[in-house]
């Protein structure tokens, strides 16, 4: 399940990442989802965030899933990291899932600036079955 925590930016603030994040090459892959290069975000993203996630930054990209798209249910290997999820733009239409330690699946509408938290080894997707780009921002925070 994606938590909370008790980062949320303002409104000028998603909107100048999420310029950022359009700087940068988002091109949907198989199934209508993308990743940007961690390398290139990590460095277009440290300079704005690293006072707001403070750490050793690993994986770091913007996720980008088109409309009427979705990204299946997967989990991914372990990581010694906390993964952050940041939505820069959602719609209404745009849902998160995970299936809990039970094997129960949480749907769930995020809100954008928001910062969320995923154990990225449990089973995770998300659709996208509005009419707007859905981009988060997710960055894996090294465990200290």
């Amino acid at each position: 399940m994606y938590q909370l925590t008790p980062l949320k930016f303002h409104p000028d603030q998603v909107a100048h990442l999420l310029g950022l994040a359009l700087s940068l090459n988002l091109q949907p892959g198989p199934g209508g989802a993308g990743m940007t290069d961690s390398a290139l975000t990590l460095e277009t993203f440290w300079p704005v965030l690293m006072g707001f996630l403070p750490g050793r930054w690993a994986n770091t990209r913007v996720v980008g899933l088109w409309p009427s798209q979705q990204i299946p249910l997967h989990a991914d290997t372990p990581i010694a990291a906390i993964r952050h999820h940041i939505p820069l733009q959602l719609n209404r239409r745009c849902m998160q899932f995970t299936e809990n330690a039970n094997g129960v699946l949480i749907c769930q509408h995020l809100e954008e600036g928001q910062d969320y938290t995923l154990d990225p080894t449990l089973p995770h997707g998300a659709v996208n079955w509005g009419s707007e780009l859905r981009l988060h921002l997710m960055i894996d925070v090294e465990a200290q």
